[in-house]
């Protein structure tokens, strides 16, 4: 049985849905609002966002989506 009747998606860049059942939304979690409004009518969050230090991500890259961006989610 599935697990969800939905799933939505978030990412910084804009996302296709690749079934029906996907709602696709696109934002910076840092922005005032983004995070509080991508979790409207979520029971469940699965965050898995991040920038490894390999990836050549600047530092303030980094800070934004794996420190502000996590504490806007929670």
């Amino acid at each position: 049985q599935d697990a969800a009747e939905r799933l939505r998606l978030h990412d910084l860049h804009p996302l296709a849905p690749s079934t029906s059942r996907e709602e696709p939304m696109s934002g910076d979690l840092t922005a005032p609002g983004v995070a509080e409004s991508a979790m409207q009518g979520v029971d469940c969050v699965i965050h898995l966002a991040g920038i490894a230090r390999e990836s050549g991500g600047t530092p303030r890259q980094i800070l934004d989506a794996n420190v502000i961006g996590t504490q806007q989610v929670y």
